[in-house]
């Protein structure tokens, strides 16, 4: 093509040394802030990744619960159908109420999850995710250890709430529950003393710091219903086909509250969904300042040849012809410049997580920087790099078409 040849021969053969690093400066420029975008990115990418597969490992993809707040009926029919649909792959009962953790040196307010140790692991990766609350610990907790017939009855406590509140291996502590029982002096909260035997590591802070583990029947004693459970925890084979599972026990569970995985967790992923929209407005300037060097660049450019483009109007090139010219300069130096971007910023991507140097503090639940590219993320970066190389080219391309034969040659020296 006519017009993208003699912008290539502008591009490379310019003998001044200013339009030649400011092209250069305008390339740099455009892929560091492609790269800068495609790296960011895909790290949130990779923490939001790594909390989903978090959460779906260790919590219950579906929780099936009354609509008011009457004892829940799991009749031996409805857990029959449950069990009987093929993507369910387990279910489980349980009993969740807010209650307060108390200490001999500190309380918290957390909430009582009760268990059943039989059944609890198919809903959840509950025995792997148990861990010593002290290096020390001679023995690793296990689901066996929440047994209720003991006389200490056992509890497992989130790893953030041991870290907080300091709590060690066989250490006494309390949960006072909200419903009363008659003492002396009348109705006082009902308070039972426990024995912590390990910690719950899910790797998800909200879960970390807020839920404690007791089995079931010490749960129900603390709610004062011997037979109540409040609700059914339930996993799907495919966590993500939940239209297809609402559908089905929609039929016999219409009068059942239903929560999955996603509405539960709904703000924490719109926040996630935010900062990566905020991030990507941010970077997105640095392509955007890149793109006004392409500007600049063009218009000294379009002044640097203006006798060229009188020679070439003189020699039948018509206006059109001349603005596409300078249109292909300012998309070469911009889709180079995407180009270098894009393969810089999934080099580095690929490297990230095997940097020895690049390791995160014990605080955090991975030690290395998880990545996880979402190559749609990158074309639409790209695509961004290039529709905004391609605006800064308007003007300088239209200032270049008005140019007449006898202007280029007046100031030509």
């Amino acid at each position: 093509m006519f017009e993208f040849k003699i912008a290539l021969q502008f591009l490379l053969c310019e003998k001044r040394g200013t339009v030649s690093f400011l092209t250069l400066i305008s390339l740099i420029g455009v892929c560091i802030g492609v790269a800068a975008l495609i790296i960011v990115l895909s790290v949130m990418n990779g923490f939001t990744q790594e909390l989903q597969n978090n959460l779906l490992n260790t919590s219950p993809h579906i929780h099936i619960l009354k609509k008011d707040s009457s004892t829940f009926n799991a009749s031996a029919q409805i857990l029959k159908q449950l069990r009987d649909i093929p993507e369910i792959v387990g279910v489980s009962p349980s009993i969740e109420e807010e209650m307060i953790l108390s200490t001999n040196h500190s309380s918290l307010g957390v909430v009582m999850k009760a268990i059943d140790p039989k059944t609890i692991d198919q809903v959840m990766d509950f025995s792997k995710s148990l861990e010593k609350i002290s290096p020390l610990s001679q023995t690793q907790p296990t689901i066996k250890l929440l047994n209720s017939s003991q006389e200490i009855p056992k509890i497992i406590v989130g790893s953030e709430i041991a870290r907080r509140l300091r709590i060690y291996d066989e250490e006494k502590i309390k949960l006072i529950s909200p419903f009363e029982t008659m003492g002396p002096a009348g109705g006082l909260p009902k308070t039972k003393q426990f024995e912590v035997v390990g910690s719950f590591r899910s790797g998800v802070l909200q879960v970390d710091s807020q839920y404690v583990f007791i089995h079931l029947a010490e749960g129900q004693k603390l709610i004062n219903a011997p037979d109540r459970i409040e609700g059914l925890d339930i996993r799907l084979k495919d966590p993500f086909a939940l239209k297809k599972f609402m559908g089905k026990i929609a039929t016999f569970l219409d009068s059942f509250e239903i929560v999955d995985w996603k509405q539960k967790n709904e703000n924490l992923f719109y926040a996630f969904q935010l900062e990566k929209i905020a991030m990507f407005i941010i970077l997105s300037f640095a392509i955007l300042i890149a793109s006004f060097s392409i500007l600049s660049t063009l218009f000294m450019m379009v002044t640097n040849k203006l006798k060229n483009i009188s020679i070439l109007q003189a020699l039948g090139a018509r206006p059109k012809q001349i603005q596409k010219i300078f249109t292909f300069q300012g998309l070469m130096i911009g889709g180079c410049g995407t180009v270098l971007g894009l393969v810089v910023g999934l080099i580095i991507c690929f490297l990230i997580p095997n940097l020895p140097f690049l390791k995160l503090p014990d605080i955090y639940y991975s030690r290395t920087i998880p990545v996880s590219i979402n190559f749609l993320s990158v074309i639409f970066i790209a695509m961004t790099g290039i529709l905004l190389s391609y605006l800064v080219t308007i003007l300088p391309s239209r200032r270049a078409s008005k140019i007449t034969p006898l202007e280029g040659i007046q100031f030509e020296k």
